[in-house]
C-alpha cells in the first residue's frame, strides 16, 4: 500500500487514508508513505504527522521534508531520527541522488543521481517513488531499487511538467 501524505492534510481523505493504514497494519501488509509537502506537514504538525505515518516500511522524504520532520541537518542523523518511526528511510536528494538507511544499520546505500539537464523537477519525486516500488516488486536489491528510482526521477526532471 502506497500512501501519498497529501491525503493526510484534509479531514475526509485523512479518515480514508488512516483507515487503509489501520487495515494494512492489521493484515500485516507493508505500506509506504511519501510526505508530499513540507508546508502541509508544518500546518498539520510534525508530531501528529509522524504518528499518522508510524509503522510504514518505506518512508520517502526529500531533503527539506527530512530536515523538518527530524530537526536534523545530516542524512545520517535524519535517518537515525526517522528510523524510530519507519523501517527504511529513503532520502530523495535530487541532484545529489538518494540514500536509504535504517535506525539499526545506518546508511545502507548512497547512490549518485544520473547526470541530466533538468528542465522541470515537478513530479520527479513521484517518478522516483514509482521506479523504486516497481523495482522492489521485481525482487531487486535495495541498491537497484534506488537506481531505478533515480532513473525514473531523472526521466521526469528532463521533461517539462514531469510527464515522462
Amino acid at each position: 500500500l502506497q500512501i501519498s501524505a497529501y491525503s493526510l492534510f484534509e479531514p475526509l481523505p485523512r479518515k480514508a487514508a488512516l483507515d487503509l493504514i489501520k487495515q494494512a497494519k492489521a493484515k500485516n501488509i507493508p505500506f509506504s508513505i511519501d510526505p508530499s509537502s513540507s508546508s502541509f506537514i508544518k500546518q498539520l504538525g510534525i508530531n501528529k504527522f509522524l504518528e499518522y505515518c508510524r509503522g510504514a516500511r518505506f518512508f520517502f522524504p526529500n531533503e527539506q521534508e527530512a530536515e523538518i520532520l527530524s530537526g536534523q541537518k545530516t542524512p545520517k542523523s535524519q535517518i537515525e531520527f526517522l528510523g524510530e518511526y519507519f523501517e527504511f528511510v529513503i532520502l530523495k536528494r535530487g541532484k545529489k541522488g538518494a540514500i536509504i538507511g535504517t535506525k539499526k544499520h545506518g546508511i545502507i546505500a548512497n547512490i549518485a543521481a544520473k547526470k541530466i539537464k533538468i528542465v522541470d523537477s515537478s513530479g520527479a519525486g513521484d517518478a522516483f517513488l514509482g521506479g523504486f516500488i516497481a523495482a522492489m516488486f521485481k525482487g531487486s536489491s535495495i541498491k537497484n531499487c534506488l537506481l531505478a528510482g533515480n532513473e525514473q526521477g531523472a526521466i521526469a526532471a528532463a521533461k517539462m511538467g514531469g510527464q515522462p
